[in-house]
């Protein structure tokens, strides 16, 4: 992987990972009513994972230090770079424009909905076409496993959205 590529990496994932720990943990994990003592609360491993992947982000974007600063400003080889990585720049834009989709789409289509579209469009966007149909077969199992697990084990409700509770 380039510099150029590792750097732009890691700014997206610190990107992805601030917003999920600014904008979403607030707004979408309910705190309990009541806590034991000893049992952490229902947004304690969510900003745990946020905060190792902005820690994982910032690691990755450090590598900025380590280029130097001619090599990192050079405009015909930030061209060729654009030119060369054509369908890897739209999956970038595809993936940034899905994400603010998702945060915006959670409140009207609930978290099921849009966790299957998004990881339906994560998955086919950066794999092969071989691998289609198991990709979809993931994004729609993994996150009806995922809500079934958490409603039956922990009584955890994700937000329905409110077009599924207009619709009954």
């Amino acid at each position: 992987m380039s510099t150029r590529l590792r750097i732009v990496a890691g700014l997206i994932t610190i990107l992805f990972f601030s917003l999920v720990l600014l904008y979403v943990i607030p707004n979408y994990v309910e705190l309990a009513g009541y806590l034991p003592p000893f049992a952490p609360g229902s947004e304690t491993w969510p900003k745990v994972i946020s905060i190792i992947g902005l820690a994982m982000g910032c690691l990755l974007a450090a590598s900025i230090f380590k280029t130097p600063f001619s090599q990192l400003c050079n405009s015909a080889d930030f061209t060729q770079f654009i030119r060369t990585n054509k369908l890897p720049m739209q999956r970038c834009a595809a993936i940034i424009i899905i994400l603010s989709a998702y945060i915006t789409l959670i409140p009207v289509l609930g978290l099921l909905v849009m966790s299957t579209l998004m990881l339906a469009t994560l998955l086919i966007s950066t794999s092969d076409k071989s691998a289609l149909k198991f990709n979809l077969f993931i994004s729609i199992a993994l996150p009806i496993a995922l809500n079934y697990l958490f409603a039956s084990v922990t009584n955890t409700e994700f937000p329905v959205g409110w077009f599924w509770s207009f619709l009954g």
